[in-house]
């Protein structure tokens, strides 16, 4: 009776211990999960601090870009406005040397005119002189 009272004994220790060691298994494996979620918790805190100094540099990066954008349109555009300010200038330029080659060219061709009037004029009283000088 004795050893089965040992052997009941022995049992109920062991059944003892596997319960503590479940029990320990048990919260063993809830701190895991726990460290885990923690892990977890943390690892996405950083990566979306992050993605928001990520995102706050591309916004900047943006911003300067379009600001950049603009300055150099407004070049652009200020360029543009000088050299159609220049051609205009250059067309009107040319428009009035055209207008005073012709209007030169007029006086030429008019003098031309005047003076070959002029000779002509002076043929015939030169003519009528020797015709009458003849008679």
């Amino acid at each position: 009776a004795s050893e089965e009272k040992l052997v009941m004994e022995s049992l109920s220790t062991l059944e003892l211990k596997q319960l503590e060691w479940e029990q320990w298994r048990r919260q063993e494996e809830i701190n895991w999960h726990e460290k885990l979620r923690e892990n977890e918790a943390a690892t996405r805190k950083s990566i979306e601090e992050n993605m928001c100094k990520v995102e706050k540099e591309r916004l900047a990066s943006l911003e300067k870009s379009h600001m950049e954008y603009e300055k150099l349109e407004a070049r652009l555009q200020k360029s543009l406005l000088e050299v159609e300010t220049k051609e205009r200038h250059l067309k009107d330029v040319e428009a009035n040397h055209q207008n005073e080659r012709k209007r030169k060219l007029a006086e030429l061709e008019l003098r031309e005119k005047l003076m070959k009037e002029e000779m002509k004029h002076i043929i015939e009283i030169e003519a009528a002189k020797t015709k009458a000088a003849m008679n």
